[in-house]
């Protein structure tokens, strides 16, 4: 009997090993494949263009605490490409995928479908965001969270850390602080150490909470509330369960999901607290400050994920198999077999959607700014000056070349990244011949000037403009990173 248990366990360690082979070989491939685009690239140019008190002092505009830039701030310093950044992404979405592969308590079909879901290989491992970071300290806590009170300071760092990466991972940072200091105070687990651990958590959420308190000239006025979108829920239960299939039917899946995890967690109601309290919250940052996209969906799956892998601590659930065979006897595990279920079928929507995914980033460009900066390069037009509208899209061309700044009409200003101000609001649907206007006024010698716009120019000549280079038309996944690259004619260089 040993040794057949013993033989079980190698084929798993085996097959995990596979699964975390399989999943970094796919990753590192389609990370080869993607063309990044302006949010990865306004990271590197932020991180890269200013020293550490500009760069937390960004964040109060920026909306986000500041570690995934200081992450990204050796990297440019040192002057590595822009390649650095997507390295570092990619080794910390494989690192995550091991250690959930690792340790998190559930059914291997549920792991296989869920490190291959849509979220977990595509939009979080692939577009280097903060986000991956979060999840990988979540996963981190979820690994340690039986154990925190006996490593009580390498768990309130992890807490800290994840108070500092992203709103979202500070919503649910703030909730394993009021837990922890729960457990703390009433199951008699206080001690020098656990306090120690306690503070350093506080002092993460204080931290936080100074780099996203919203200065006088933000961008979005109001402190708590900006819009007001109710109808958003729905579409985030959908996405972030069923994404890819009918609104309508992901919604009831993803209500479905939820529920009978709500049922399963009648016994472990922390992890009925966490989620519930992350919920809520995300929802009023969806509702009330911003959407996001699909980006912000999907955490919501990670939460419930996370809140599953803890909730294990709490209760030792059976296996589906001893379930099943206890079923007459025990409702709680036909809400526990519907739950794994619900949850399986929902991550193979998600799964066949990553695939849809994967064949379009191999298959189209996702921006046209490398292949932009490819054309520059080559034909040694980085040295010159570059006027680039709209900056937030024209900047994804940046990181690739040797000049430091673009300058932008809409603001009239030299510069890298964005300012993500009050101004940069207010100028940010500046019109196309308005920042003409603007480039000829401040350049009356344009003889070394180059406009780099996201929109071609039908009639450009009007404007004294010929058409150096456009980016291609057909298969690119964002079409407002489409470029178009123009020089001053002639007889229009000397001409204010």
């Amino acid at each position: 009997m040993n040794i057949f248990l013993d033989g079980k366990k190698r084929f798993y360690v085996c097959f995990t090993l596979f699964l975390l082979i399989t999943y970094g070989g796919l990753i590192i491939f389609l990370m080869f494949r993607h063309e990044p685009w302006r949010d990865e690239a306004d990271a590197w140019l932020l991180a890269r263009d200013n020293s550490l008190f500009g760069i937390i002092g960004l964040m109060r505009y920026a909306g986000t605490p500041c570690l995934w830039y200081l992450m990204l701030a050796p990297l440019a310093k040192m002057g590595l490409p822009y390649a650095a950044e997507f390295y570092l992404h990619t080794a910390v979405a494989i690192i995550a995928v091991g250690i959930f592969l690792r340790y998190a308590p559930f059914p291997l079909p549920i792991k296989v479908l869920f490190i291959f879901s849509l979220y977990m290989s595509f939009l979080y491992a692939i577009i280097a965001r903060s986000y991956c970071v979060g999840i990988l300290l979540l996963f981190a806590v979820a690994s340690l969270y039986p154990k925190r009170f006996h490593y009580p300071i390498p768990y309130g760092l992890l807490v800290l850390f994840l108070f500092n990466i992203n709103v979202h991972s500070a919503i649910i940072a703030g909730t394993l602080l009021l837990v922890y200091a729960w457990e703390m105070c009433f199951s008699k687990c206080a001690s020098r150490e656990t306090i120690v651990g306690l503070v350093v958590m506080l002092l993460g959420m204080v931290v936080a909470l100074a780099q996203l308190w919203p200065p006088p000239d933000s961008q979005f006025p109001g402190l708590f509330v900006q819009r007001h979108d109710p109808s958003i829920i729905k579409t985030m239960i959908s996405s972030a369960f069923a994404p890819g299939i009918n609104q309508e039917t992901g919604f009831l899946l993803g209500l479905a999901v939820m529920i009978t995890s709500f049922v399963v967690w009648l016994r472990t109601p922390f992890s009925l607290f966490i989620f519930m309290v992350t919920f809520m919250l995300y929802s009023y940052v969806l509702i009330f400050k911003w959407t996001g996209g699909a980006r912000h969906y999907g955490l919501i799956l990670i939460a419930l994920v996370f809140c599953h892998w803890i909730g294990a601590h709490y209760h030792s659930g059976q296996s589906i198999l001893a379930a099943c065979k206890s079923l007459r006897n025990n409702w709680f595990n036909g809400a526990y077999i519907i739950q794994w279920i619900l949850l399986m079928v929902s991550l193979l929507f998600s799964s066949h959607a990553a695939i849809h995914e994967w064949k379009r980033e191999i298959k189209y460009d996702f921006s046209g700014a490398k292949e932009m900066a490819n054309y520059i390069i080559g034909n040694n037009l980085d040295t010159l000056t570059i006027a680039a509208h709209k900056a937030p899209h024209t900047a994804a061309v940046l990181p690739y070349l040797r000049t430091k700044q673009f300058w932008y009409p809409a603001e009239e200003r030299y510069g890298s990244n964005m300012l993500w101000n009050a101004n940069y609001r207010k100028c940010i649907n500046v019109s196309y011949p308005v920042a003409l206007e603007r480039i000829k006024k401040n350049f009356p010698d344009r003889s070394h000037l180059l406009v780099l716009l996201n929109q071609e120019l039908p009639t450009s000549q009007n404007h004294g403009l010929e058409l150096l280079y456009s980016t291609r038309k057909n298969g690119l996944v964002n079409s407002d990173e489409r470029f178009f690259l123009y020089r001053f004619l002639s007889a229009a260089r000397n001409q204010p």
